[in-house]
Protein backbone atom coordinates (compact mmCIF):
# COMPACT_ATOMS: atom_id res chain seq x y z
CA UNK A 1 0.00 0.00 0.00
CA UNK A 2 1.93 2.76 -1.61
CA UNK A 3 1.36 7.01 -1.42
CA UNK A 4 1.29 8.82 -4.61
CA UNK A 5 5.01 9.37 -5.40
CA UNK A 6 8.13 7.31 -6.18
CA UNK A 7 9.55 4.42 -4.31
CA UNK A 8 12.52 2.85 -4.10
CA UNK A 9 12.16 -1.12 -5.06
CA UNK A 10 14.90 -3.83 -5.71
CA UNK A 11 14.43 -3.91 -9.54
CA UNK A 12 14.76 0.39 -9.93
CA UNK A 13 12.09 2.26 -8.87
CA UNK A 14 7.69 2.04 -8.63
CA UNK A 15 6.33 5.19 -9.24
CA UNK A 16 2.49 5.87 -8.11
CA UNK A 17 -0.33 8.09 -9.28
CA UNK A 18 -3.45 8.73 -8.83
CA UNK A 19 -5.49 9.82 -11.99
CA UNK A 20 -8.49 12.28 -11.84
CA UNK A 21 -11.64 11.42 -14.07
CA UNK A 22 -14.15 13.78 -14.66
CA UNK A 23 -17.21 12.82 -12.76
CA UNK A 24 -20.62 13.44 -14.91
CA UNK A 25 -22.40 12.54 -11.14
CA UNK A 26 -19.98 15.29 -9.65
CA UNK A 27 -21.03 18.17 -12.43
CA UNK A 28 -24.28 17.39 -12.73
CA UNK A 29 -24.75 17.96 -8.66
CA UNK A 30 -22.56 21.15 -8.39
CA UNK A 31 -23.03 23.21 -11.90
CA UNK A 32 -26.46 25.14 -12.68
CA UNK A 33 -28.64 23.26 -15.29
CA UNK A 34 -27.60 25.22 -18.11
CA UNK A 35 -24.08 25.20 -17.54
CA UNK A 36 -24.32 21.24 -17.19
CA UNK A 37 -26.51 21.05 -20.09
CA UNK A 38 -23.66 23.00 -22.25
CA UNK A 39 -21.47 20.57 -21.32
CA UNK A 40 -23.74 17.36 -22.39
CA UNK A 41 -23.37 15.41 -25.58
CA UNK A 42 -25.97 13.68 -27.74
CA UNK A 43 -24.98 10.80 -29.61
CA UNK A 44 -25.98 7.50 -30.78
CA UNK A 45 -26.03 4.75 -28.26
CA UNK A 46 -25.35 1.17 -29.82
CA UNK A 47 -27.13 -0.40 -26.34
CA UNK A 48 -29.91 1.80 -27.14
CA UNK A 49 -30.06 1.08 -30.85
CA UNK A 50 -30.43 -3.06 -29.46
CA UNK A 51 -33.43 -2.09 -27.50
CA UNK A 52 -35.19 -0.22 -29.95
CA UNK A 53 -34.09 -1.85 -33.58
CA UNK A 54 -34.29 -5.59 -34.58
CA UNK A 55 -31.77 -7.65 -34.77
CA UNK A 56 -31.91 -7.51 -39.17
CA UNK A 57 -32.00 -4.04 -38.74
CA UNK A 58 -28.57 -3.81 -36.35
CA UNK A 59 -27.25 -6.48 -39.02
CA UNK A 60 -27.24 -3.66 -41.27
CA UNK A 61 -25.89 -0.63 -39.40
CA UNK A 62 -22.97 -3.02 -38.46
CA UNK A 63 -19.19 -3.05 -39.62
CA UNK A 64 -16.81 -5.34 -38.73
CA UNK A 65 -14.39 -4.44 -35.65
CA UNK A 66 -11.20 -5.95 -34.71
CA UNK A 67 -9.85 -9.88 -34.44
CA UNK A 68 -10.46 -10.94 -31.12
CA UNK A 69 -8.21 -13.69 -30.10
CA UNK A 70 -8.49 -16.15 -27.10
CA UNK A 71 -6.47 -18.40 -25.47
CA UNK A 72 -7.42 -20.50 -22.64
Amino acid sequence: TLEAGKHPFQAGTVSVSIPHRFSATKAKETLPDDIYESICVLKPSATQARKVLGTALIDQLSEPGDPVVRIS
